[in-house]
């Protein structure tokens, strides 16, 4: 049997997690139960087939296209990562932080900012940190190159019978090599689209280019694609001080002279895999002075919070604000579902925010104008650590009429449209 069931139930309980909500796995729990067997018996008798994703435009944090591949093959994705997980750990570099359990930015600020420290002596001597990001990542990953790769790391580290691996083999190749911009549903007209440069969208990618931002799979097969250079790096160049999310990396090193001479051999390494550095996202600074890492700013004295990542939650605030006012003019009461939404989304925010330096900032927003429409559903704890949604009677005493489920618009997905469609139409 080349996959058994219990395996791929599993595989369907762990692709659900923190999904339940979503209208895609919704539908699939209808009837799920015979869905799951037909996907079993589709992967062992060989018909498996890659259904038609949902292309759509986020704003936030930037314009970016995304592909949600159907909840059925979402399944298949935690099925082979699961199987390759271990294999995947053992080729990864310690200071790659993406998609990896007990990894994450976290992880990889504290790397930085100990590496940091270590190579200025505690910033008692001069240092200097380069910081590059490669230019349209997932749009120029060589799809060949990277199906290479997981072979590879197939038959050099993994321990599977031949059928096994030629079944894995088979099903990695269609993930691969699935074009979902032939065959997808828009959630959103064409020229929502026109937001994006064409470097940044997969309907203007080469036959062999370009993976679907959204998918498990798309972000653990690039880490692996961008694992040679991690080594090449790390091993051959032997430089220790270095660490890299996604499409961000960072060089420490005593010299400045020897990060500008390092930065032509990158573009030459990256070059052979397609990949480019973006030519306005490289950077050599004193590390005195301070650095900006995924969402934070490492200087000598503490961690803060990067005006990009405030910015973020102001604008997602906002958002939440026009959602509760739209709700009132139309004498509509909001779901427990949407508070619910609101609370744990602001929390997000400040479970980061607090990893750093940040009690004024929470402060701050906490007492803005910003929040106040949200705190007639909730409150902030006394440290301004998390928001608290209110209980019922803490409603009613807030003179709030306790609210009741409703035919409610999911907020995560739809209220910025409806927002925007309310002051259209105003």
């Amino acid at each position: 049997m080349l996959v058994e069931y219990e395996e791929l139930y599993d595989a369907y309980i762990d692709c659900r997690k923190r999904k339940r909500s979503s209208t895609n796995c919704q539908q699939f729990e209808i009837d799920s139960t015979r869905k799951l067997w037909q996907l079993w018996k589709d992967l062992n008798n060989g018909s498996y087939t890659i259904g038609r994703s949902i292309a759509f435009i986020v704003h936030h944090p930037k314009d970016r296209e995304v592909f949600a591949a159907d909840f059925r093959d979402r399944i298949v994705h935690h099925l082979i990562i699961r199987r390759i997980e271990k294999l995947l750990e053992e080729e990864f570099i310690e200071d790659s932080y993406s998609c990896r359990k007990g990894k994450g930015t976290l992880y990889g600020i504290e790397r930085c900012e100990m590496y940091m420290r270590e190579v200025s002596e505690n910033y008692t001597k001069k240092a200097y940190i380069l910081k590059g990001d490669f230019k349209s990542f997932f749009m120029r990953i060589n799809k060949p190159k990277m199906y290479q790769a997981i072979c590879d790391l197939l038959d050099k580290r993994g321990n599977f019978d031949e059928e096994s691996k030629t079944f894995m083999k088979h099903v990695i190749w269609l993930i691969v090599f699935n074009r979902p911009q032939d065959n997808c549903i828009r959630k959103q007209p064409k020229s929502a689209w026109k937001c994006l440069p064409k470097d940044k969208s997969l309907f203007s990618c080469e036959a062999d280019y370009g993976v679907p931002i959204g998918n498990l799979t798309s972000q653990i097969f690039a880490n692996l694609f961008m694992s040679a250079f991690d080594h090449w790096i790390k091993d051959t160049l032997g430089i220790k001080e270095y660490g890299r999310y996604v499409d961000d990396f960072y060089i420490v090193m005593l010299y400045s002279q020897v990060l500008v001479a390092l930065i032509p051999q990158i573009r030459k390494f990256l070059s052979d895999y397609g990949v480019t550095l973006h030519p306005h996202k490289v950077s050599i600074q004193e590390v005195e002075k301070g650095i900006q890492f995924l969402g934070q700013v490492i200087k000598p004295y503490g961690r803060l919070v990067a005006r990009k990542t405030i910015g973020t939650l102001y604008t997602k605030l906002q958002t939440f604000d026009d959602f509760i006012e739209w709700h009132k003019v139309h004498g509509e009461r909001l779901s427990e579902e949407d508070i619910e939404y609101i609370v744990s989304s602001v929390n997000s925010y400040y479970g980061y925010f607090r990893q750093s330096k940040s009690y004024r900032l929470r402060k701050k927003i906490a007492q803005s104008e910003l929040i106040k429409p949200i705190l007639e559903y909730a409150t902030f704890d006394t440290n301004y650590t998390k928001i608290i949604k209110l209980k019922k009677d803490e409603k009613e005493s807030n003179n709030i009429e306790a609210f009741s489920p409703m035919g409610h618009v999911r907020l995560s997905r739809r209220s910025h449209r409806r927002v925007q469609d309310n002051k259209a139409v105003g």
